[in-house]
């Protein structure tokens, strides 16, 4: 019987035939044979991530020393195969086991788990982030943060790098995040002006826009609770009783209510370009100005999501390159031509008027961009987006669904029992 490690190394490869277009591709910078035979060639491990192998050829072509002093090799992981969720997880497990094993890509770009409920949660290379950062497989960036010559690492948002540490320093470079809110007609409302404040403090205003902002919708639920998991004790940070209550207050709050709130507009959106609805691009039609009100957490501040980082292997016989890459996808420039995954670039300035992403030239209105920036200054817990997220956001719309409040306890009980598995496993 073959081993779990030679079926996956397998399904991997069948992954990569299918993936036509996505495929590994080598040698993306044209010189001759005997220069490639004698020219260091680096591997990088791109799951998810929206854009093509002549994307990344334009990024890399900046790089001092790129295609005279080093080489790279792109493996692509692919966004899509719904239907084959097993050979996409054998090869990302696969990558895992060579990493594990002191092996590995030297440069590993990635997208977070992702999805609006256990359904279609589609999981990241990584499936809990902060845990592989503190198994010690990815090298400390510091010193190489210090000497880049294309991040400015100054405006980036910094509660959100700051996630990408623990105690052995700055182990991944997060590129895009997202954060939620509750979006109000801006000619018809204002937001009060005693703000942050807590999740529970805002359920309970007499401000109809504070409740509703409050309520936000099933699939952010988690942004009341911030941080999910205690990495040092790999235990949970909430008691069952914390979340059935939050559950509670949650499913109390009238609906109706909330659609009489005058300028009440969307529940929740992510602000960025996911929510393309709400905020078109430039050839989308008419673009409108909300006042933006969060979904606050219960320690009084705005909880973003990681969506996407990089990160170079602890054990890469060549740091300097492989860390020239991540410097070059933290760049401004690179930051707004493309836009890597869900979410908003991590690069303060980007998503304005001004700054548009992408060749759509999307961006935020000038005063939906006010908007955004003051979410982002209350932000004070990051989270990289995992399947906890989507457990719990699975078992918030079970519960809205069931009547019988003692088959929602059973709902909330076994999703707990759940979620304490997962955190004590990690």
């Amino acid at each position: 019987m073959m081993s779990k490690k030679v079926i996956c190394a397998f399904l991997a490869v069948v992954l990569i035939a299918l993936s036509a277009g996505c495929a590994s591709h080598k040698n993306v910078q044209d010189v001759s044979k005997e220069k490639l035979d004698e020219t260091p060639a680096l591997t990088v491990f791109v799951d998810g991530m929206d854009y093509s192998q002549s994307d990344i050829k334009e990024v890399l072509k900046d790089i001092p020393g790129y295609g005279e002093d080093f080489q790279v090799e792109i493996t692509f992981i692919s966004e899509g195969f719904s239907d084959q969720k097993e050979i996409r997880e054998g090869a990302n497990q696969n990558a895992r086991l060579d990493l594990a094993s002191g092996s590995g890509a030297d440069v590993y770009i990635a997208k977070c788990s992702r999805g609006v409920d256990m359904e279609n949660l589609v999981k990241g290379t990584f499936t809990y982030p902060r845990s592989a950062m503190d198994q010690g497989y990815f090298l400390p960036l510091d010193s190489y943060i210090e000497n880049a010559q294309f991040m400015d690492w100054g405006s980036l948002w910094p509660q959100v790098m700051e996630a990408g540490k623990n105690q052995d320093g700055q182990m991944l470079v997060p590129l895009t995040f997202a954060v939620h809110a509750t979006l109000f007609d801006s000619a018809k409302y204002e937001r009060p002006d005693s703000l942050p404040t807590t999740c529970q403090a805002q359920m309970s205003s007499g401000d109809l826009g504070m409740k509703a902002a409050a309520r936000g919708a099933p699939f952010a639920f988690t942004d009341r609770l911030g941080a999910l998991i205690d990495y040092s004790t790999d235990t949970l940070t909430f008691s069952e009783e914390e979340l059935r209550q939050f559950v509670e207050d949650y499913l109390a709050v009238d609906s109706g209510e909330m659609l009489a709130q005058e300028g009440f507009v969307e529940p929740c959106v992510e602000i960025g370009p996911a929510e393309v609805t709400r905020f078109p691009d430039k050839s989308g039609g008419k673009k409108r100005n909300y006042t933006m009100l969060p979904t606050y957490n219960r320690n009084g501040g705005v909880t973003a999501y990681i969506t996407s980082f990089a990160a170079v292997n602890r054990n890469t016989e060549y740091p300097d390159y492989a860390f020239s890459i991540v410097d070059r996808l933290a760049a401004k420039d690179v930051q707004q031509e493309l836009i890597f995954g869900s979410g908003m670039p991590v690069h303060k300035e980007l998503g304005g008027k001004v700054t548009p992403l992408g060749k759509s030239q999307w961006s935020l209105t000038e005063t939906n961009f006010e908007q955004y920036t003051w979410v982002c200054n209350q932000i004070n817990e990051v989270e990289f987006k995992t399947e906890l997220d989507l457990l719990i956001n699975q078992m918030v719309y079970d519960c809205a669904a069931e009547v019988d409040p003692g088959k929602r306890d059973d709902i909330i009980s076994k999703a707990y029992s759940e979620m304490k598995m997962i955190a004590g496993e990690i």
